[in-house]
């Protein structure tokens, strides 16, 4: 899980953050490292909230859910909905950097911008547990598209019947915040080096003035 916002990230940072130029929207790479902060934090609580139990916890027993599996696939969803929700703030934020100052953003050169902008919008899922308790997906292929291809997404189940399954999903979530953690201190690490907080604050009063 996570593999396409690994991959998105990885690109357009390693593009983004080149130390010999300077981003010339600050505000926008401060947008950036929030939502990525958002999504670490989202992250951890699908991982380490609902998601490994083994349905013999006491509070999942007697509920007005139904069975202990029904309570843990609602309240398992509701974390997932608040990773997907983050997850789409996030990838319309890392959609805006660009060393150019108005067309084109370092994002657009794995994804025609309005075909990623539509499917992010109406139909990216990072994870939907069904009643099979199967965890269905609809999520960016993670690999850079032929200019002008349509088809950028694709879909995936993740079988969590059994106790281990939910377990090594857990482990690699918890593995992927690790990377996504670092990815958020080199950014954090270059807002420090790029700008002054007058900068950031500048831009965001033009953009607030502009709404």
């Amino acid at each position: 899980m996570l593999n396409d916002i690994e991959f998105i990230t990885d690109y357009v940072f390693k593009k983004a953050l080149d130390k010999n130029q300077t981003l010339p929207a600050p505000a926008a790479v401060y947008e950036v490292s929030k939502n990525l902060h958002e999504m670490i934090n989202k992250i951890n609580l699908v991982a380490n909230h609902y998601l490994a139990l083994d349905f013999t916890e006491e509070f999942l027993q007697n509920s007005s859910f139904g069975t202990p599996k029904d309570k843990w696939r609602y309240f398992l969803n509701e974390d997932m909905q608040c990773l997907n929700n983050s997850i789409r703030k996030y990838i319309f934020s890392l959609n805006s950097l660009s060393h150019e100052n108005s067309f084109g953003s370092y994002l657009n050169e794995l994804y025609k911008s309005k075909t990623l902008y539509g499917f992010v919008r109406d139909k990216y899922n990072i994870g939907l547990v069904q009643k099979d308790n199967y965890l269905s997906q609809k999520i960016l292929k993670a690999k850079k598209q032929p200019f002008g291809v349509l088809d950028i997404y694709e879909e995936k189940t993740i079988d969590l019947n059994n106790f281990e399954q939910r377990e090594e999903l857990q482990n690699n979530l918890n593995r992927k915040n690790e990377i996504f953690k670092e990815k958020l201190t080199e950014i954090r690490k270059y807002i420090c080096e790029k700008y002054i907080l007058e900068d950031i604050v500048y831009m965001n009063k033009i953009w607030s003035d502009d709404e």
